[in-house]
């Protein structure tokens, strides 16, 4: 087991959102993944996974809306908790809490996860890091972002859902939730840039604003009808990592 957890610890000694084995060599990385079975099977169920607050579920029916990524189901993943990686569990990912969650070892009840050893998840095909706090309020708070492009730079979406309240003529409320607040964030050069209009978006390319003008023209692209596309091609577009 000291090998285990040798083996887990160096590969996993990197920053969240990369790719921790990528530089080892095949013969490393297969032991790396022999001793993590190895792991991984000796600890069934896995107390070093099922650590966190019960979570508290809405005490509430929603008219309308759900406030889970994608929908209500539990979606297969992978999580990097604690510095280690498991694989092949099931999530939900709450956005108006901003919470990720699993059912116990038993199938009893949801845990919400530590945030603070989350290093990054999947859902589906969906990859997902979490940011630290920053005192900058021009940068993105701490939380959740789906990583839609991780390269030279990086594109990040946020999805934010709130709860709201319509009071009927019964004096009842009614609870519902329409749609989410999404927002997007260019990482360049280590800093983060918020781009979510076209003129914000030619502030952070600035070193290459016209010829960004030029690529959105060029290719019928629109910020105003289609954001997260046109985010996605000009910045494959001008990822210096990509090749041209």
């Amino acid at each position: 087991m000291l090998f285990c957890h040798l083996i887990i610890g160096s590969a996993f000694a990197q920053p969240a959102g990369a790719d921790s084995l990528a530089p080892l060599s095949p013969d490393v990385r297969s032991a790396y993944n022999s001793a993590l079975d190895v792991y991984h099977a000796y600890l069934s169920p896995e107390p070093g996974l099922f650590r966190g607050a019960e979570y508290g579920t809405y005490d509430f029916k929603l008219r309308s809306g759900n406030p889970y990524f994608i929908d209500k189901r539990r979606h297969p993943g992978t999580i990097v908790y604690g510095s280690v990686l498991y694989e092949h569990i099931l999530l939900q990912y709450d956005e108006v809490k901003d919470a990720l969650i699993l059912y116990d070892a038993s199938n009893l009840f949801k845990i919400n996860l530590f945030p603070e050893l989350i290093d990054r998840f999947t859902m589906d095909a969906h990859r997902f890091i979490r940011l630290k706090d920053s005192l900058d309020p021009n940068q993105p708070r701490n939380g959740f972002y789906e990583v839609l492009h991780e390269g030279g730079i990086t594109l990040l979406k946020k999805e934010k859902k709130t709860i709201q309240e319509d009071l009927q003529s019964s004096n009842t409320v009614e609870y519902f939730i329409e749609g989410a607040d999404t927002s997007y964030y260019l990482k360049k050069n280590n800093l983060y840039y918020p781009v979510n209009n076209y003129r914000s978006l030619l502030r952070a390319l600035k070193d290459r604003s016209r010829d960004v003008r030029k690529f959105i023209r060029s290719n019928g692209l629109s910020m105003r009808l289609d954001r997260e596309n046109t985010l996605l091609k000009v910045t494959a577009w001008y990822d210096p990592s990509a090749a041209q």
